[in-house]
């Protein structure tokens, strides 16, 4: 199963992969979402704007308070914030 945007680009595909197994694949700047039964997301995966993925995870308020990805530079990092998604602990995997 393929979809396509209306400029005819493809933007996601739910099949098998080359190796027999099973793919979701979400491109073109898409993301996959999950929601909580008040439809607030919790969950984000997806390519962020420096091109690398990003896995985001957000409270029954709706604010981010963990991400787990690629930082600008291409290092890895983390991230978690407070309920409210005010500052809390961060490191990025620079050498």
């Amino acid at each position: 199963l393929k979809t396509y945007n209306s400029d005819g680009t493809k933007t996601s595909y739910l099949g098998t992969s080359l190796n027999g197994g099973g793919l979701l694949s979400v491109e073109n700047g898409g993301v996959i979402g999950t929601y909580n039964s008040d439809g607030k997301q919790t969950t984000s995966l997806g390519t962020g704007g420096s091109g690398g993925g990003n896995l985001k995870t957000y409270n029954k308020y709706e604010k981010m308070i963990g991400y787990l990805g690629t930082s600008k530079e291409q290092d890895g990092m983390i991230l978690l914030t407070d309920t409210y998604g005010g500052p809390g602990w961060s490191k990025r995997a620079k050498q």
